[in-house]
């Protein structure tokens, strides 16, 4: 005898909740666990830093994803969830997760800057490239949020801590801002790989090449990738589960990613290494830049790498100028 029709939407409705929220609790413990591991480090290479922009970025990259692991595990440990509760609990995530995304694209963009020597050129092209993306995609996440339809609890897991809200429908138009972000970190990863081919074979075994475009380049085909996994998400499963399934974790790694490529540069300028300015050109004719040995130990060479972004690009005479 065959289950009502009902019956199986009620279990397809639990499959699928239980699922997303599987990829929830994975998404916060990445989150936590990462903060644990790093914080020794965090602390001694941002925290103890001066005031900058690269820092404010950071600590905004990595309090956006613990403040939504803080609204997620509020979901998870209370049963019958309300629809308004789950309205408010999808809003504040969607809206912490473009905002979390966003601000590590801009590290990263600030970090392409930097390595392209504070091109005028870039910048100008980046600013545009974000805008043009940035803006649809700001105006597709309202359109998502907003049609986003919650389903009753399921039977089966009614009164069950962890079961969470129940999306039954939802735009899969949400696809698109995936979309947009593959688009702008393509504008970025071509970037890095150009100036990474212009000096692999000039500099491929200095520890700055290798932090900078090796680990940086790699970074960021992970992102690219998991904005790829996003779209197929949405695209292939059923509206509550795609709605949902990734957009958590796609925003934890995002900040992880990003934090660990900021840490690692720092840790790099303060261990003494010489940041030589052919790394970044293979065609520069000035000399290494040699970091003070004083400013790094006293703000964990945070100062080092944010003046590669906020000191002035002109350093000395014309023919001390580094080809963009």
């Amino acid at each position: 005898m065959m289950a009502p029709a009902s019956d199986t939407l009620q279990v397809n409705i639990a499959r699928d909740g239980l699922v997303s929220n599987y990829f929830g609790v994975v998404a916060c413990t990445i989150a936590v666990f990462d903060f644990v591991l790093t914080f020794d480090v965090e602390y001694a290479f941002v925290w103890k830093a001066s005031f900058s922009l690269v820092k404010v970025l950071y600590i905004l990259a990595r309090g956006v994803p613990l403040t939504n692991v803080t609204i997620v595990t509020w979901q998870y440990l209370t049963p019958n969830i309300s629809d308004e509760n789950c309205r408010f609990v999808n809003q504040s995530v969607g809206w912490l997760t473009l905002l979390g995304i966003l601000v590590a694209e801009a590290i990263l963009m600030l970090r392409t800057w930097a390595v392209y020597e504070r091109s005028r050129r870039v910048v100008i092209f980046l600013i545009v490239w974000a805008v043009l993306t940035w803006t649809p995609m700001t105006a597709i996440l309202i359109v998502f949020l907003s049609s986003l339809r919650y389903g009753p609890i399921p039977d089966s897991v009614k009164n069950v801590p962890g079961s969470g809200c129940y999306v039954v429908s939802g735009n899969p138009v949400s696809f698109v801002c995936w979309v947009l972000l593959m688009i702008s970190e393509a504008a970025i990863l071509g970037l890095m790989v150009n100036k990474a081919l212009r000096n692999y074979w000039v500099n491929m075994d200095s520890a700055v090449f290798k932090t900078v475009f090796r680990d940086g380049t790699v970074v960021y085909f992970y992102l690219f990738a998991l904005s790829t996994a996003n779209v197929i998400v949405t695209l292939t499963t059923s509206p509550g589960l795609g709605s949902t399934l990734l957009v958590l974790p796609g925003g934890v790694i995002h900040a992880t990613l990003t934090a660990r490529i900021v840490l690692n540069l720092r840790q790099l300028v303060a261990s003494g290494d010489q940041l030589d300015l052919s790394t970044f050109s293979a065609r520069a004719t000035s000399g290494p830049l040699e970091f003070s040995p004083g400013a790094a130990e006293e703000d964990g060479g945070a100062a080092e790498w944010d003046s590669v972004i906020e000191e002035e690009e002109a350093t000395g005479d014309g023919s001390e100028q580094l080809s963009a």
